[in-house]
């Protein structure tokens, strides 16, 4: 069995991860569909961790977006760590402004101070499940986000609160001067 190092893991997943968004992005401009880009703050419960994670969602269908995402987690926290991994929204209520979707996906998750512990799942490097709800709210090029994921495996629960931009091209809507004003007569 060959045995790869943390490093080269790294490596891999983050070209898989480039390599997903810019098949994807290749799909999403032929079909005109909607894309966008974002940036969250996350607060995890059970380590009391401060992080920060970046996305790019893009539509894959009517109701279902798919969401590659790296999070960081800085040596300040108890758990020093980075992430990279793809989840699933699927829209479920949609009430003026405001959508609530589904979470489901994973991520591959670094520990950089990572210590032998008597959990035996605990590795410095793992594959971590997660589901959750979120909601967002607006209909155009910034969009407000709040989410609630839970991890399985750690049994940890997270709030991750940001904004996605959505360029006007890719679904975002920008006021367009229709005429009735008086000034453009």
């Amino acid at each position: 069995m060959i045995r790869l190092s943390l490093k080269t893991k790294l490596k891999s997943l983050t070209l898989l991860i480039l390599t997903s968004i810019l098949l994807l992005n290749g799909q999403q401009a032929g079909a005109q569909e909607k894309f966008g880009v974002g940036l969250s703050g996350i607060y995890n419960f059970e380590t009391e961790g401060i992080g920060g994670g970046l996305r790019v969602a893009f539509r894959a269908a009517n109701r279902l977006s798919i969401v590659p995402q790296i999070q960081y987690f800085p040596a300040f926290n108890t758990v020093h760590e980075f992430f990279g991994g793809v989840n699933l929204h699927y829209d479920i209520l949609y009430r003026g402004n405001l959508t609530a979707y589904l979470i489901a996906g994973g991520s591959a998750n670094s520990w950089s101070n990572y210590q032998e512990s008597a959990y035996s799942k605990a590795k410095a490097f793992n594959i971590i499940p997660e589901a959750g709800v979120g909601v967002t709210m607006g209909r155009r090029q910034l969009r407000p986000f709040a989410e609630w994921r839970y991890n399985p495996i750690w049994k940890e629960a997270a709030l991750h609160v940001g904004v996605m931009y959505y360029p006007p091209a890719a679904g975002g809507h920008r006021r367009q001067n229709n005429g009735d004003c008086p000034a453009y007569k």
